[in-house]
């Protein structure tokens, strides 16, 4: 794959949402990545502590949903045999 993003947006105007910072969390952008390969995305009012490059500022109280754009997928994406995880809460503190 060449690159991936994803973007978050205000889901009542369907804009991009104006939560005051960088929306956008790219793999031309310096994120974090786990030792196996995987990526972790913070969506939440602060980013984890060492997280922020991985790390998306929402606005409290206001539903925004995201779109997660690949270019120059692989065959896994294709073919359909490569699934993105599900969202997982986690609990920053």
């Amino acid at each position: 794959m060449r690159f991936w993003a994803v973007t978050a947006y205000d889901r009542v105007p369907r804009a991009l949402l104006n939560s005051g910072g960088d929306i956008t969390v790219s793999s031309t952008r310096g994120v974090e990545i786990n030792p196996d390969g995987s990526v972790d995305i913070y969506f939440g009012q602060e980013a984890p502590k060492g997280k922020e490059a991985n790390w998306v500022p929402t606005v409290s109280g206001k539903g925004f949903f995201v779109v997660f754009r690949f270019y120059g997928t692989l065959e896994g994406y294709i073919e359909k045999t490569w699934v993105m995880n599900d969202f997982e809460p986690v609990k920053l503190g």
